[in-house]
């Protein structure tokens, strides 16, 4: 069974969490240290590397036309994307919490926003892959291979 669709939705909870609790925290003014964050925040990043890894081992095993490999590139992208702001924001909070003013943590929160969407759209593009065009679906793999074979 291949590991990438069981691991893909720890990294979506554990951010929309870490997002929803740092939303929280603005909204309550309450701008110090909390270590459920940092523990939440440092798992959906963990989980999100796991996520490209076994991504990058699925791509292997699945067979797919030309369309849906530019989508795996485009989904992969999206991660890579996602990884790197997860890793940079936790760095910023890291650094900065407990001595940031509001519009900073202001500016925190809709960045953390806007990766959440990043991943999101990143996850809606890995549906389309399985189940619009049967990407990982083991008995479309002979139909695909014969696709791919016409397009040669």
């Amino acid at each position: 069974m291949p590991f990438h669709p069981v691991i893909v939705h720890f990294p979506i909870v554990l951010i929309i969490l870490s997002g929803l609790l740092y939303a929280w925290s603005f909204w309550k003014k309450d701008l110090q240290y909390n270590p459920l964050i940092e523990i939440i925040h440092i798992a959906g990043l963990l989980f999100t590397g796991i996520a490209i890894f076994s991504g990058q081992q699925a791509e292997v095993d699945v067979a797919h036309t030309p369309e849906i490999h530019k989508m795996m590139e485009l989904h992969a992208r999206l991660g890579w994307v996602c990884v790197w702001l997860l890793g940079l924001l936790f760095l910023w909070a890291k650094l900065r919490i407990g001595r940031w003013k509001m519009l900073e943590n202001l500016l925190f929160v809709v960045v953390l926003w806007a990766t959440i969407f990043i991943m999101g759209y990143g996850s809606h593009i890995g549906g389309k892959m399985v189940y619009e065009k049967g990407a990982g679906v083991i008995p479309m793999k002979e139909t695909l291979m014969e696709e791919v074979r016409k397009q040669q």
